[in-house]
């Protein structure tokens, strides 16, 4: 994400939906480094991520 090519949040979760919705057993791995992570912030991460999609 520091590298400048960084999806918005929402389409990386859409992509995470899209591409992880038929695997049969989908994993996925989030490691931050560097700062300590705020649990506020790393719970809206997974919201965003990971939330059902609005049809």
């Amino acid at each position: 994400m520091q590298d400048g090519n960084a999806l918005p949040a929402e389409e990386a979760g859409e992509w995470l939906r899209s591409n992880l919705k038929d695997a049969p057993e989908p994993k996925v791995s989030i490691t931050f480094t560097g700062e300590p992570v705020d649990a506020t912030a790393y719970r809206r991460i997974l919201e965003i991520l990971f939330r059902p999609r609005a049809d």
